[in-house]
């Protein structure tokens, strides 16, 4: 029973959630489904790995980005929720990954009183960004290295579908 509440057999089970996401994730790539299908699915994917609370994926141009793929917990989750917006446009903007684990650290915008945690990470073609992946989370601390990782890889698989 000790193995089963370790880190290390957390970091594991954790490991293999992420591994299991991106070959679904590369599964749904290499298939005919229509973009928008694919998006919605991977978004789909990534929530469910890792109990998120929602999942964006954003596309466009800077002046008009929009949620292209979404997976939320709930029906009522505001997709274009305006700090949200400010958050994309920001990793939009400088074109690399913002993290925020607790309400006090990394980028801060004024979350209507959510204290968890959000990442957001470009997702780049040939070095340029052509969307955003925003995901949140009700729980602090909910990133890890080894998440930010396999979010990265799954916005890397997202943007070779955008490119086929």
């Amino acid at each position: 029973m000790a193995i089963k509440n370790s880190d290390t057999y957390y970091g594991v089970r954790r490991r293999s959630q992420q591994l299991k996401m991106l070959g679904e994730i590369a599964g749904e790539a290499s298939g005919e489904a229509e973009f928008k299908n694919f998006l919605n699915k991977s978004s789909e994917s990534i929530r469910k790995s890792f109990n998120y609370s929602s999942v964006q994926i954003w596309m466009g141009s800077r002046n008009r980005l929009e949620v292209v793929g979404f997976a939320s917990k709930s029906e009522n989750d505001a997709v274009s929720d305006p700090s949200t917006v400010l958050i994309v446009k920001e990793c939009w903007d400088q074109n690399q990954t913002l993290v925020s684990n607790s309400p006090h650290s990394g980028f801060q915008v004024e979350r209507d009183g959510n204290g968890g945690s959000w990442f957001a990470t470009p997702i780049r073609l040939r070095k340029e960004c052509i969307g955003v992946l925003f995901i949140e989370s009700d729980q602090l601390d909910a990133f890890t290295c080894d998440d930010t990782a396999a979010i990265q890889s799954a916005a890397s698989l997202i943007a070779a579908r955008f490119y086929n």
